[in-house]
C-alpha cells in the first residue's frame, strides 16, 4: 500500500535526498550542497509499506496554485508510483491549493506528470543550467 507522510524534520528530509543522489537529480547548477540545503514549502515523504521511496516537495506559489517536485527512488518508480502523485494531490486539495504546476527539463518526469493527469502548457526553451548545458523545461498543470 502507497501512503504519503507529512513532515518538517530537516533531518529527514535531508535523509531523503541524499539516498540515491536525489537532490543531484532535483537541483541544478548554481544549487546549494545537500548539506547547506534549507528544505521549504511542504515535504511529503512517500511510504510503500514500511520502504521509504522518495518525497515530494510542494511549494504555495499564490493563494490558488502550487508547484511540485518529487523524487522517487529508482527501484520504486513505475508500476503504479503515480498514485503518490495523486495522494499529494489530494493532500493539497485539502489544503487549500485549487491548481498544480509542475516544471521539469526531464521527458520521464513529463509523463509520468501526465500519467497523474497534469497537462502540458508549454515548453520553456534553455530556461534551466544542469551540468553547464542549457535545458527546455516542460510546464505541465492541472485543476484539482
Amino acid at each position: 500500500m502507497r501512503t504519503i507522510l507529512y513532515t518538517c524534520d530537516i533531518s529527514s528530509i535531508r535523509a531523503v535526498l541524499g539516498r540515491d543522489h536525489i537532490y543531484d537529480t532535483m537541483s541544478y547548477d548554481g544549487s546549494p550542497s545537500l548539506q547547506e540545503y534549507v528544505p521549504t514549502g511542504v515535504w511529503l515523504i512517500l511510504m510503500q509499506e514500511e520502504d521509504i521511496c522518495g518525497a515530494i516537495n510542494l511549494e504555495p506559489m499564490n493563494n490558488v496554485m502550487w508547484q511540485a517536485h518529487i523524487a522517487i527512488f529508482p527501484e520504486f518508480r513505475g508500476h503504479g508510483s503515480e498514485e503518490w502523485g495523486k495522494l499529494a494531490a489530494q493532500w493539497m486539495r485539502t489544503n487549500g491549493a485549487s491548481k498544480i504546476l509542475a516544471i521539469t527539463p526531464y521527458e520521464s518526469a513529463k509523463r509520468y506528470a501526465e500519467r497523474m493527469g497534469m497537462h502540458n502548457v508549454c515548453v520553456l526553451p534553455h530556461s534551466i543550467r544542469k551540468n553547464g548545458k542549457l535545458l527546455d523545461q516542460y510546464m505541465l498543470e492541472m485543476n484539482l
